[in-house]
């Protein structure tokens, strides 16, 4: 397979370089340790640019910056067939998972179209069930347990869970892992802090799993009608949503955060 080179680039001038390339060092090792056991076709060399530096052609640029529009703390795209990702710089380490976040989405679906069909799920009275019918669920392998709860750390830097192929199985089976940190106990759902996107072919609508606003998960539809035959993208989903994750703004002092700094020493 070949190798994909990232490259984390810091637009706020406020991120030492050491921290940088730490950050790099442990998203590198959580791509090739932890993501490509699962996800057979990622590979990657995470490196560090200054923010005035050319980008070399091929490079997957990670920018660090300040107040993403929508109330997005980190989303990746593709600019003519190149992919990228903006991350917001916020207090605390939480940028630090979002970056890890955006790169493991960014390299299991870098055209941000993958999706896979699977059993439908419905809501009732709070809790998620499987439904009959079949939903065409986006590959963003983050999304479900994206919050801070579910991360863990690598080599003193917080990094995020993700979920596994396994993920979209019609039915639980015992010992199968649905995320890397076992979060996820069964297929199709989500966490508190997460949600997760599908199509209704049916329907040809677009909807979406969420538990972020909510004391329980929700479903709900998005604000878009594509047209016929219309491939599914992740940023439809961003353009007509408006979702606003919490990610880049966990408090400083979470539990994961403080977790990461022991193992640092701080």
């Amino acid at each position: 397979m070949p190798r994909q080179t990232i490259a984390l680039i810091d637009k706020t001038g406020s991120i030492s370089s050491t921290s940088l390339r730490a950050v790099a060092a442990a998203v590198e090792i959580q791509a090739k340790r932890d993501l490509q056991p699962f996800w057979d076709h990622v590979d990657a060399k995470i490196s560090v640019l200054s923010a005035n530096a050319k980008i070399p052609t091929g490079v997957w640029p990670v920018y660090i910056g300040a107040n993403l529009p929508g109330g997005l703390e980190g989303v990746h795209q593709d600019d003519k067939g190149v992919p990228y990702a903006n991350v917001e710089m916020a207090a605390g380490e939480a940028w630090k998972l979002t970056v890890s976040h955006e790169v493991c989405e960014m390299l299991v679906d870098p055209t941000l179209t993958q999706a896979v069909y699977g059993p439908a799920i419905a809501v009732v009275q709070g809790q998620v069930h499987d439904a009959p019918g079949q939903f065409h669920y986006l590959v963003e392998v983050c999304d479900p347990s994206e919050s801070a709860d579910h991360g863990y750390v690598i080599n003193g830097q917080p990094v995020s869970d993700f979920y596994t192929p396994h993920f979209f199985d019609a039915q639980p089976n015992p010992g199968t892992k649905y995320s890397y940190t076992g979060a996820l106990k069964a297929p199709r759902r989500v966490l508190k802090g997460g949600y997760l996107s599908w199509r209704d072919p049916v329907k040809n609508i677009f909807q979406q799993l969420v538990w972020i606003d909510s004391d329980t998960p929700t479903i709900r539809t998005v604000d878009y009608t594509p047209p016929a035959g219309a491939q599914m993208s992740r940023e439809h989903i961003d353009r007509h949503t408006g979702t606003s994750r919490l990610l880049s703004h966990t408090h400083k002092n979470h539990p994961l955060f403080l977790r990461a700094a022991k193992e640092r020493g701080e």
